[in-house]
């Protein structure tokens, strides 16, 4: 088994942490410059942790490890955006879920549902053979409200997926276009629209 000389194992470590400083630095630069967004390219946890383990393995002191995470934009990035992603998850898991509903139309499935924590998870799929081209699934989160015989869904990113689910004489719910969709002729206002959901 070939094993790496450790200043290779340095240099493969301390690149990751380059790279993402020099394309951060770019991504800044093009949106000043030109109006325009590129994602700089992070790769977190890899490069410090190379670091740690040569700085151990080199028996140089403890105290620099610290060092290399800090200095690590990749991984500072990514360990602040872990406490909303768990959230996230945890806001539309199966251990919070409340209520379920399902519909269908044409070769399209619907299934939202319902959590105690406020928020709700709605997914459409296009039940087309996966060898054809087009949209596939369409994946809709934010917060839900019930008022009386109406379910209120509030989009994350404001009235952009603003939906109201009122509740039919059979029992079924249906889906009509609220907050700035009402007047909406976008395809996604009009598709999310008119679907009747049967709750699970």
């Amino acid at each position: 088994m070939m094993i790496l000389p450790h200043h290779i194992i340095f240099a493969i470590g301390f690149l990751l942490p380059v790279v993402a400083w020099i394309t951060l630095g770019l991504s800044a630069y093009d949106r000043w410059r030109y109006g325009k967004h590129s994602s700089p390219v992070f790769i977190p946890i890899i490069g410090p942790l190379i670091i740690s383990l040569w700085i151990v393995a080199m028996q140089y002191s403890p105290l620099w490890i610290p060092l290399a995470w800090v200095s690590d934009i990749g991984t500072l990035a990514f360990l602040r955006v872990v406490p909303r992603i768990i959230r996230e998850e945890w806001d539309t898991s199966w251990w919070t879920r409340v209520s379920e509903f399902r519909a269908a139309r044409d070769n399209w499935t619907a299934r939202l549902t319902l959590h105690s924590t406020g928020a709700y998870h709605l997914v459409y799929k296009n039940q087309n053979h996966v060898d054809q081209l087009g949209l596939k699934e369409i994946s809709i989160a934010g917060k839900f409200s019930r008022r009386g015989d109406e379910i209120h869904l509030k989009g994350v990113r404001g009235d952009d997926h603003d939906l109201k689910l009122i509740r039919q004489p059979d029992g079924c719910f249906r889906a009509v276009a609220h907050g700035n969709w009402a007047d909406a002729t976008s395809f996604a206002a009009s598709f999310a629209t008119s679907w009747f959901f049967q709750e699970a």
